[in-house]
């Protein structure tokens, strides 16, 4: 199932490129993370995440939103 972080304005698709860029990172108790891909879609005020194969049964996962993200006015979200 995919892990979707919506925000209330618009985000500038420039922004998730880059290693400062914005992405959904998705990781085990164990600090593996999980690979995927990040899309954004609903005029770009949604962020969607798909791994790249179903997330393992009975595993707990913390997704975290990174600060990367910016609105189209440059604003950047605040660390998490």
């Amino acid at each position: 199932a995919p892990i979707v972080a919506q925000f209330s304005e618009a985000m500038d698709r420039s922004s998730l490129a880059g290693p400062d860029g914005g992405s959904i990172v998705v990781s085990a108790a164990d600090g593996r993370v999980v690979p995927g891909s990040l899309s954004l879609s609903n005029g770009n005020t949604r962020a969607t995440f798909r791994p790249s194969s179903p997330f393992p049964p009975n595993t707990q996962l913390t997704a975290t939103v990174t600060a990367g993200f910016r609105s189209l006015g440059g604003q950047a979200l605040p660390g998490p």
